[in-house]
């Protein structure tokens, strides 16, 4: 099986290492900028077309946001399946077009939401589709940290994360939140979102969102993002009739109170990050071989990505938006 990475990023690297650990070495790179480095030994294109021609059987777009929609729509015309990294772009232009070819030429896409991989959620999940918190009332998430921390060899400024051109700020960068929230709660009927740029970091995009979602079945949705926690953060709460979840991602426990007593539901020390990423890799390459359906593909994950398009909007219009 022969893939090509198409962004050398820090998540196309953290994606080859994985490719290798699971025995795929036949690698190929497509890297815009077209600046060669030796920390990979492998063919390494500037001319994307040059790169589809060497006929991978995949394509990892792991390139900045703004760039995903183009170089899917060239991979999907040369037939390759596609492993798309969160979110699939930064707005709705030429999606269209990339789904018609994707059921045209019979694609398997995937994106790449690593965090359904998690076991506390999957956990969570299991745990409220059994019914133990009866009637789902609410639930939040919050996720924040300090955004010139994420990669410190880096200029955070230059980052795509920090530029509106290329598909960044916290609502769509850390759109993981506003995903398996969704994932938990169900189909999202409407949204309000207060978001700007509140910080002192030096950027265009917003830092901090705080943003409310009504969910079918009476059920209200709340999730915090933002760039500025010098103090990493990252939790849910579900809250039901019949008691309420929280998990705490640093401490990586799940506890479930019945409205008597709290219980630890789920417990992992040293929980390696990675595995969630190499997870879902091989669940990529599972479906590439038949062996599984994709959980989340460009057109189901519409749903999610209209929902933070249209807490931007928002944001930006002061309004309530119907889903």
């Amino acid at each position: 099986m022969k893939i090509l990475i198409a962004g050398l990023g820090s998540i196309g690297r953290r994606h080859i290492q994985n490719l290798l650990k699971l025995g795929v070495n036949d690698i190929i790179i497509y890297r815009h900028s077209g600046i060669h480095d030796q920390e990979f030994n492998f063919p390494i294109f500037d001319n994307l077309n040059n790169a589809l021609k060497e006929k991978p059987d995949a394509v990892f777009i792991t390139n900045p946001t703004a760039l995903h929609i183009p170089v899917a729509i060239e991979a999907a015309k040369y037939g390759a399946h596609l492993f798309i990294e969160k979110p699939i772009s930064h707005n709705l232009d030429n999606i269209d077009e990339l789904l018609n070819i994707i059921k045209e030429k019979n694609i398997i896409t995937f994106v790449a939401y690593q965090y359904r991989f998690h076991p506390a959620l999957q956990k969570i999940k299991e745990f409220i589709d059994k019914g133990m918190l009866g009637k789902i009332i609410f639930g939040r998430v919050e996720v924040g940290q300090y955004l010139p921390d994420w990669h410190p060899e880096e200029d955070y400024r230059k980052a795509y994360s920090a530029k509106e051109d290329m598909g960044g700020g916290a609502i769509l960068t850390l759109i993981h939140e506003i995903d398996y929230l969704t994932w938990i709660l169900g189909e999202p009927e409407s949204v309000s979102a207060v978001a700007g740029h509140f910080s002192n970091l030096e950027l265009d995009v917003e830092d901090l969102a705080e943003i409310s979602i009504k969910y079918k079945g009476n059920i209200l949705g709340q999730c915090h993002i933002d760039y500025i926690q010098k103090a990493p953060t990252r939790w849910l709460k579900i809250i039901g009739d019949k008691g309420e979840i929280y998990w705490d991602y640093f401490e990586n426990k799940v506890k479930f109170f019945n409205g008597k007593v709290w219980s630890i539901i789920y417990e992992q020390d040293n929980f390696d990050k990675n595995e969630m990423f190499l997870s879902e890799v091989k669940y990529f390459l599972e479906c590439l071989d038949g062996k599984q359906k994709t959980i989340v593909n460009i057109e189901s994950d519409l749903t999610v990505f209209k929902l933070a398009l249209a807490s931007k909007k928002s944001a930006k219009e002061n309004k309530t938006i119907n889903l």
